[in-house]
């Protein structure tokens, strides 16, 4: 898989969230085509771009086309599945999911994201395994990702000692990790650790501190510690930069 179609996989993944669609999707609407793998790489690029812009319909097609352009494919199979959870189809995202872990047990795109999807429904036993087998493969460019994803499961069942041992273990592959970074953040604001906040919320650069959730944090930790020209500064960024986040309407 190409770096651009890399990047548009994430950015997929980064944005997913369940939504209600009248459209339904599903094995019957897949069409009858001639295998062509590059082909089915390409379709699976444009139907991420039009996911992301909301064109639904066509994003469909293009992932139905890939799926029957190369059904041999890890990749075409955990997209698919991806995208079926967007509409709110479960079982057929589990199916799709499960497919590519099958056709391909060290595709560990699959894994880390089939491990986010069983997260999403509670399943953290079956997530944190598909995490575990994310990482195994030596050849994984980016196991953080499947470390921090673990650590945000673990996060949402109240488990912060476990979760820190996963966010520990990303940032000592990449200590800019800025997923990381913040919930260790606020781990340690949650426990009144605050100077040990502030430092992970400095260890943030650039575009990662312009966050509604960081700049709240930000502005939380700073007032906690008694800088409060540092914490004016966090809320009036906020406040400037995102006005109608649920985060500027919880500032004081």
């Amino acid at each position: 898989m190409n770096s651009k179609t890399g990047q548009l996989l994430l950015l997929l993944i980064l944005t997913l969230s369940l939504v209600s669609c009248a459209m339904t999707s599903g094995e019957a609407d897949i069409p009858s085509l001639p295998r062509n793998p590059q082909a089915a790489e390409n379709n699976v690029r444009l139907g991420v771009i039009y996911m992301q812009q909301g064109k639904m319909p066509l994003a469909s097609t293009k992932f139905k086309r890939a799926l029957a352009q190369d059904p041999n494919s890890s990749l075409v199979y955990w997209t698919n599945a991806v995208f079926e959870e967007k509409l709110g189809e479960v079982k057929t995202a589990e199916k799709y999911f499960r497919k590519a872990v099958q056709l391909n047990k060290n595709d560990s795109e699959a894994h880390n994201n089939f491990g986010a999807f069983l997260c999403r429904q509670g399943r953290v036993d079956e997530a944190l395994e598909e995490f575990e087998l994310a990482v195994k493969n030596p050849l994984y460019q980016t196991p953080e990702f499947a470390y921090t994803n673990a650590g945000v499961c673990l996060v949402q069942q109240n488990d912060s000692a476990r979760a820190r041992e996963y966010f520990h273990k990303a940032l000592e592959i990449n200590s800019n990790n800025a997923t990381a970074l913040y919930q260790m953040a606020l781990l340690n604001y949650g426990e009144g650790r605050y100077v040990r906040a502030q430092d992970y919320l400095q260890r943030l650069s650039g575009q990662a501190r312009n966050n509604p959730k960081v700049l709240w944090l930000c502005a939380a930790t700073e007032r906690q510690l008694g800088n409060f020209a540092e914490a004016n500064r966090c809320k009036l960024q906020l406040r400037k930069n995102f006005p109608l986040s649920r985060e500027a309407d919880r500032l004081p």
